[in-house]
């Protein structure tokens, strides 16, 4: 385990985002929201989530469902899935980047439990996706290309980031 993380005031309050802040975040964002937030058998039945760092996107965080393989102590495989960040996020404040990864993880949790979200290849997120999204802590807004997929932090979700403290 790299860090320690419990519910207190936040240490890693970055203005501009380092790698470390940014990875501390993420970290945050994917032990602590679902059992902070009472979000029933959400992160239990998520796999394990790898941030990955690719200039093939230019603004965003994205769930890539292809699931990878490594070999741990002895033979055995553990599989893990991908959040591919954009380097640009770095830019963004740490609530618009724990919004994108909470989002991020609730796409994977649609895709790994087949409940369908989006259309149009997975580009364009549906009024379901908008209540699930909220029901989570996030506000949606619209927008023509990518429907409900506009995600901010609403002041619940702000002051839950705000509530984690990280020990390095």
């Amino acid at each position: 385990m790299i860090a320690g993380i419990s519910n207190a005031k936040s240490t890693a309050t970055p203005q501009k985002n380092d790698l470390k802040s940014i990875l501390t975040i993420f970290m945050m964002t994917v032990y602590s929201a679902p059992r902070t937030m009472n979000i029933c058998n959400f992160g239990k039945s998520l796999p394990c989530l790898v941030p990955h760092f690719t200039e093939r996107l230019k603004a965003r965080a994205r769930f890539n469902p292809h699931r990878y393989c490594f070999v741990g102590n002895g033979d055995e495989l553990s599989e893990f899935f991908v959040i591919e960040i954009s380097p640009s996020m770095l830019n963004n404040t740490k609530y618009e980047i724990c919004a994108e990864i909470l989002m991020q993880m609730i796409v994977a949790f649609c895709e790994l439990h087949g409940i369908c979200i989006t259309s149009n290849v997975g580009r364009y997120y549906s009024l379901m996706f908008r209540q699930f999204a909220e029901s989570k802590g996030l506000r949606c807004t619209y927008d023509r290309i990518r429907g409900w997929g506009n995600v901010t932090p609403s002041e619940k979700f702000k002051d839950f980031i705000d509530g984690i403290k990280v020990n390095f």
